[in-house]
């Protein structure tokens, strides 16, 4: 969630108001469908699990498919990345 948060400062910024959209839609409709499938089977932990890949969807995947935002990408994974956080605090 605190990467959405921080990239959609970054859309902002670079004036993809546009793409911020679409990137929110995308991530809602896969929670929606992903509702529709997985709390019928798992009741409330489908719907937490559903949840969780509707934001990774939004604040990830969609990165991947969109090279002028493919930077967002970049800050999103070294921000998670532990050897690359490790490197900076050395520094």
């Amino acid at each position: 969630m605190f990467l959405g948060v921080a990239s959609g400062k970054w859309f902002l910024c670079e004036n993809y108001i546009k793409k911020n959209f679409y990137r929110t839609l995308f991530g809602m409709v896969i929670n929606v469908v992903l509702n529709l499938i997985l709390i019928p089977l798992y009741g409330i932990y489908g719907a937490a699990v559903a949840t969780l890949l509707g934001q990774m969807a939004a604040n990830l995947i969609y990165d991947i498919f969109d090279k002028q935002i493919y930077p967002s990408l970049k800050l999103k994974i070294n921000a998670l990345n532990p050897v690359y956080f490790l490197k900076r605090l050395v520094k």
